[in-house]
């Protein structure tokens, strides 16, 4: 369709993003590690040196539901690991990572267990209660962007790249899809009149991580931001953690749904936004 505009996939975009999504209690995210194009080459020496300096085995991608789980450490082949030197690990990657510099946009939910949603106005129309189908919608959030940039690139100037998630789902229609498909959704955000751009992004099967091992930062990412206290008055690990990077939150309220506690932007130091 002529007015119809592919974004996503531009490999001579200014700057390039990793996605992954998390869920921990009722919190849902989707983030994205953000990187300027110029500084790829830096960013996965660095993620290099600390997977050698910990003696992660070159097949054993990292993945934080199996680094902060003993069991699955020891079934990974990764037990050498303790907790300790887990929080040393993923204290590296974040604090040498964020120094090349790479900022993190996400966007978050609430999203509890619970049965479907229905909007109060119109009862015909009922969001099911799957937390894959709300991935993709969170994915779309993080380009909800202010002008200026502080708050990260739009989906124009960035090559997205995000894990293959084949789980069959059923979300919004009748049809099974692989979870994955949804990642993809259609935008009028700052289009040209009468045109709307297409966000397609690279997705990665899991056996191929290694072709875009940033992928592993996105997933320490994602976990970060679904376990860290949203009003970061915590003194937790996680909390701590986020509160070191550059980041900067969407928030996305489903429907007949409190909105959920959250800080914008505009209340963090713009010194470290994500542009």
């Amino acid at each position: 369709m002529s007015n119809v505009i592919p974004v996503g996939a531009n490999p001579k975009s200014q700057f390039c993003l990793y996605g992954d999504e998390s869920r921990f209690r009722d919190v849902l995210v989707f983030a994205f590690a953000v990187f300027h194009r110029q500084d790829l080459e830096r960013a996965r020496g660095i993620l290099a040196a600390i997977r050698n300096e910990y003696r992660v085995p070159p097949r054993i991608p990292i993945h934080c539901r199996v680094l902060f789980n003993s069991e699955a450490r020891k079934k990974h082949g990764i037990d050498h690991l303790d907790q300790p030197a887990v929080n040393a690990l993923v204290t590296d990657l974040v604090r040498h990572t964020t120094d090349v510099p790479a900022a993190c946009r996400f966007a978050w939910t609430a999203f509890p267990d619970r049965d479907p949603l229905v909007d109060s106005s119109d009862p015909s129309w009922v969001l099911p209660s799957e937390p894959k189908g709300v991935i993709g919608l969170l994915m779309q959030a993080c380009f909800a962007v202010a002008a200026d940039g502080r708050e990260g690139p739009p989906a124009t100037e960035s090559e997205i790249f995000v894990s293959a998630d084949p789980t069959k789902i059923r979300f919004l229609g009748d049809r099974r899809y692989q979870a994955h498909r949804g990642y993809r959704g259609f935008s009028d955000v700052d289009s040209p009149v009468g045109h709307v751009f297409d966000v397609t992004p690279h997705v990665v099967p899991a056996d191929r991580w290694a072709e875009q091992p940033l992928l592993q930062l996105a997933d320490v990412f994602a976990y970060i931001c679904s376990h860290a206290d949203p009003s970061l008055n915590g003194d937790d690990f996680f909390t701590r953690l986020l509160k070191g990077m550059r980041w900067s939150r969407a928030t996305l309220v489903l429907k007949d749904q409190a909105e959920p506690e959250t800080i914008t932007h505009a209340e963090r130091d713009s010194s470290r936004g994500a542009g």
